[in-house]
């Protein structure tokens, strides 16, 4: 490497020199004078003012020299410094194109964002409106049907004013309908209890059969003895009965004498028996005694009998057996004061006695018998004298 320093000095002594042998004196100087030791003397004191001279030069030359050394450190770390600016410029670079990028493509991820909300919205109102259109036919449907609806309920209230008597025995049969329902659970629960006795009730019913047979002899013999309205002193049977007319047929408390005149026993049998109008029904069950007390110790409210032996027919079909328990109503519960409702829903039988009403609804069975029904209740020691069979 060339120093520096050392050519700044020899510039300086060129210099100074060229300025010496150029300068008017010496030129002027007569060559041959230095002989005479002159121009050494004169040499001498110029030398000696250009040491002085060349002294501060170089000590102005060694500060120069610092401050260019200085000047050389500084300009290295700054173009260290304009490097790693550099560096981070081609980083930051970098990073804003990749930002720039990202920023394209989350714009073009948001146009497609946004194309496929308006499609999901455009699916949305399309939905709407067939809801719309669906309520609106629905809306319309719903009118129809309040308007028929309407119509049918005029025509209704034509019809029960029309018919008021048909609406009193309506309502009764609510009720009655409404008493069956609270059977019917004990009817489930009874048939479900009942399922392992029906082998047993075939071999019974086989027995009745030829129970029958032996007795055909001793009906043809029997001689029913009924006086309307009365009751029958008769060790065979006693029996109760009445025709019901468009009057008032029945005394509020003749079934309540009968009652409490007859000779019932556990043992016992009962037969009642109503005829109305299309439905001609009877049972017959053993420990008479039951009902008898049942129906003079409850003046309002209902019973239930037991699982003994019990008969019923409908409308001319044989006797079939039916063991098992019956709910009994009377009085408020059954139409009226000393009403009686009798083993409710056997056998498809519903067989009322209704002595507070009066004309034809003196009778139920499945209906009013509109003045053309009969009732009959007999209780004998034996089936055949108060069933018949």
């Amino acid at each position: 490497m060339i120093n520096k320093r050392f050519v700044v000095k020899k510039s300086a002594l060129v210099l100074m020199c060229s300025t010496l042998f150029l300068s008017p004196a010496f030129a002027s100087k007569n060559n041959s004078n230095f002989l005479n030791g002159k121009p050494f003397a004169y040499l001498n004191g110029q030398i000696s003012d250009n040491s002085a001279a060349l002294d501060a030069i170089n000590a102005r030359i060694s500060s120069l020299s610092e401050s260019f050394a200085s000047l050389q450190a500084q300009i290295s770390q700054n173009t260290q410094s304009i490097a790693a600016t550099n560096q981070q410029v081609v980083s930051l670079t970098n990073s804003v194109n990749l930002l720039g990028a990202n920023v394209t493509q989350l714009a073009a991820d948001l146009f497609d964002h946004q194309a496929l909300h308006q499609r999901d919205v455009d699916n949305l109102q399309s939905q709407l409106s067939n809801v719309q259109s669906q309520i609106n036919g629905l809306t319309d449907g719903l009118n129809s049907l309040a308007t028929q609806l309407n119509e049918e309920v005029a025509s209704l209230k034509s019809a029960i004013a029309a018919n008021s008597g048909e609406v009193q025995s309506l309502s009764i049969s609510v009720s009655l309908l409404s008493a069956d329902l609270s059977l019917a659970q004990n009817d489930i629960l009874e048939l479900l209890n009942n399922s392992a006795k029906l082998s047993i009730q075939l071999e019974e019913q086989q027995a009745v059969i030829e129970q029958m047979a032996e007795d055909i002899a001793a009906l043809q013999a029997l001689i029913e003895v009924s006086d309307s309205g009365s009751g029958s002193d008769s060790d065979a049977s006693q029996e109760f009965s009445f025709s019901d007319t468009t009057s008032d047929d029945l005394d509020g408390s003749a079934l309540t004498a009968f009652f409490q005149n007859a000779n019932s026993t556990a043992d016992s049998y009962i037969f009642v028996e109503g005829n109305v109008a299309g439905n001609n029904g009877a049972w017959c069950s053993t420990n008479a005694k039951f009902y008898s007390d049942s129906y003079l110790n409850t003046t309002n409210g209902s019973s239930i009998s037991g699982n003994w032996d019990k008969w019923s027919k409908l409308n001319g079909a044989g006797w079939t057996q039916n063991n098992r328990a019956y709910y009994n109503y009377y009085g408020s519960y059954c139409g009226g004061t000393n009403g009686w409702c009798s083993e409710w829903s056997m056998g498809g039988n519903h067989i009322a006695v209704l002595p507070s009403n009066t004309g034809g609804d003196e009778l139920y069975n499945n209906g009013y018998s509109d003045g053309s029904g009969s009732y009959t209740v007999r209780i004998a020691t034996t089936r055949i004298e108060a069933c018949g069979f």
